[in-house]
């Protein structure tokens, strides 16, 4: 009787866990409605030596009219916009500079008055317009001396905890900055110290930075930690970060470090051709070319997320000029579609016929007659181009072999062998403890009782290990990410030392 009420016990067990489990799903799931499209592909336009305001203007027009088609989702300007930058644009501007230090001087002015509220509202608004700045030595300087003072007015204001936040955001990758004596209250240069004390305690996260080419300055808030590849670890935090190098350019991005490691790859010499402040964004092209390079498209795919991208350029030839759109296959850094034609001029209304019959020719594959068209295909001559609503097909991929350590078979058989162990043990144990009664002695009885606790405790650890090595053979296996291996590529290893660390990178 008992053990059916402990089946039925069981089975009811179960089937409630199993109906809070879809109740669960159930409520996870997202409300049904409308949803909208993902983009097929989006526009840009490739400048050439010099400024080409007409050209900008163009790609605009076929943003336009490709959207106008209806036949497929076009990425919005302003999402293209923040895509490329990466949340890392930013304005360069010396006269936003010059107003922000006389609202400092404002906020400064407050503090010393004993106003801390209203200083602590002019220094907010200063940190908020130094964040839309490009980075610069003294727009470092201006917000090192804001968050001094923002410290002491929230110091002011009894908020202690609050003031050593705010110098611990300076202090965090300046630690040996020290204040001035001269300028500084002794109180306000005991709770600096007192914040400088508390960093060891600060919970930290990893910043990977890779550039191409290597070598790029590392400036994390203002301050320079190293070069790249940079392995380091930073406070818990948010961080403006600035790669520079002296051929190829520089980038900016905004970073949250936290408990999750932070990697950032960045190909300097495409990030310094990126125009994105204009009525359309651009890229420049590399001198001398009339293309973007072959190994740009895959860092404008992964950028984008998309597999697809209009282009829009000027040829100049002796004696005439010529407007050529192009539908590029990012993934693979092919030309699908491309077509070109004899500029109408400058009238609106001509420049719109002109993209409308890029926009057409892209869409459809269909050329009206003033517009030539080079004969191109995916991968064989005759294939037809797919539309561009449709998704390009994937490329094949090898995959290394995965090593035999990170399959959950090794772990499984291990675990077996432990369990079988385990249970011999157990067996053993309950062996010697049936014994106990039947001997006559009491040093017998003791030595039984002692084999017996031996082999018990030999069953757990075999049991334990067994369990150890599935859960780690399933871990192993369940984690593994597959490497891509291309046929024809040689891979060569390379260690390098960077940031305090050793930075291990395959170059092809």
């Amino acid at each position: 009787m008992a053990r059916r009420l402990g089946t039925v016990g069981l089975f009811a067990a179960v089937s409630v866990l199993v109906l809070i489990g879809r109740v669960w799903v159930a409520s996870a799931e997202p409300p049904a409605g409308p949803r909208a499209a993902p983009p097929d592909v989006a526009v840009l336009a490739l400048l050439g030596d010099g400024d080409d305001p007409a050209l900008v203007r163009l790609a605009g027009e076929v943003q336009t009219a490709l959207a106008q088609g209806g036949e497929a989702q076009v990425l919005p300007v302003a999402a293209l916009v923040e895509l490329l930058s990466g949340g890392g644009r930013l304005q360069r501007s010396g006269a936003d500079l010059e107003r922000l230090r006389g609202l400092f001087q404002q906020g400064y002015l407050q503090s010393y008055s004993f106003e801390y509220d209203r200083a602590l509202t002019t220094l907010h608004r200063v940190l908020q317009g130094l964040d839309r700045l490009a980075p610069s030595a003294e727009r470092w300087r201006l917000w090192t001396r804001t968050r001094i003072f923002q410290g002491i007015a929230l110091a002011g204001l009894k908020q202690e905890d609050a003031a050593l936040k705010s110098f611990a955001a300076v202090l965090r990758v300046r630690p040996k900055l020290a204040l001035s004596r001269k300028e500084y209250a002794p109180g306000t240069i005991r709770l600096w110290e007192k914040a400088r004390a508390r960093l060891a305690s600060l919970p930290r996260g990893r910043l990977a930075v890779e550039t191409e080419p290597a070598g790029a300055s590392v400036r994390v808030d203002g301050q320079a930690l190293g070069r790249t590849p940079f392995i380091g670890e930073l406070p818990y935090g948010h961080y403006h970060l600035h790669l520079v190098h002296p051929e190829a350019g520089d980038a900016s991005r905004w970073v949250s470090i936290g408990a999750e490691p932070v990697r950032i790859r960045l190909q300097l010499s495409f990030e310094g051709a990126l125009e994105l402040d204009r009525a359309h964004p651009c890229i420049r092209l590399p001198a001398g070319q009339q293309d973007l390079p072959g190994h740009w498209w895959p860092w404008l795919g992964a950028r984008l997320g998309l597999d697809r991208l209009v282009v829009v350029k000027r040829i100049h030839q002796p004696g005439q000029s010529r407007l050529v759109a192009a539908l590029v296959d990012l993934e693979r850094g092919r030309k699908l579609r491309e077509g070109w034609l004899e500029p109408s001029g400058d009238d609106p209304a001509q420049r719109r016929q002109d993209a409308s019959d890029l926009a057409r020719f892209l869409l459809t594959g269909q050329a009206p007659d003033r517009l030539q068209v080079r004969p191109l295909s995916v991968d064989e001559p005759g294939e037809p181009v797919p539309p561009i609503g449709s998704r390009v097909p994937d490329l094949p991929v090898h995959y290394a072999p995965r090593p035999w350590l990170r399959t959950w078979w090794p772990y499984a058989v291990a675990g077996g062998l432990l369990l079988g162990g385990g249970l011999g043990c157990h067996l053993a144990s309950d062996h010697y403890a049936r014994q106990v009664d039947g001997l006559t002695t009491d040093k017998a009885r003791k030595r039984a009782k002692d084999l017996s606790g031996s082999w018990f405790a030999a069953a757990m650890t075999g049991y334990a290990l067994a369990g150890a090595a599935v859960v780690t053979g399933l871990v192993l296996h369940l984690t593994y990410e597959p490497v891509e291996v291309f046929p024809g590529i040689d891979v060569a290893p390379t260690v390098s030392a960077g940031g305090g660390g050793l930075t291990l990178s395959v170059r092809f």
